[in-house]
């Protein structure tokens, strides 16, 4: 059975004449579709829902069968991403960047300090052979 084609629109498709509202919404359509080649035919949605334990993308490994997404679940979602485009939005955005950069900045001098130790003692062993 083909399932029902989904409609990313929003719940507050009135809001959608400012421009950050309208390109997160554009752009959300755009990895939604379906495309035979891309996501093993899925669209993003269906891929962020699935519960099948098989569906880790990141690795590419594509289900063969994803668990159904509702017409209320793309509303939702697509609502969540429309408010992204909101100044309140952007602000959320912001703020989860400048994190992610402290955060990577941390993990980068944890990474350091572990390979600097590594290499500290293959040199040390080097230099008792």
């Amino acid at each position: 059975m083909k399932p029902k084609k989904l409609k990313f629109e929003g719940i507050n498709k009135d809001r959608l004449v400012f421009a950050g509202e309208r390109a997160f919404v554009q752009e959300w359509k755009k990895i939604n579709q379906r495309v035979r080649w891309l996501n093993g035919g899925y669209g993003s949605l269906e891929l962020i829902l699935n519960k099948e334990p098989s569906s880790n993308t990141a690795r590419g490994i594509i289900p063969k069968q994803v668990s159904p997404v509702t017409q209320r679940d793309a509303d939702v979602a697509t609502a969540v991403i429309q408010w992204l485009g909101t100044s309140c939005g952007d602000a959320f955005l912001r703020d989860c960047h400048k994190r992610i950069e402290k955060l990577r900045v941390a993990e980068q001098k944890r990474f350091d300090k572990k390979y600097n130790r590594a290499m500290g003692r293959a040199f040390k062993r080097s230099l008792q052979k």
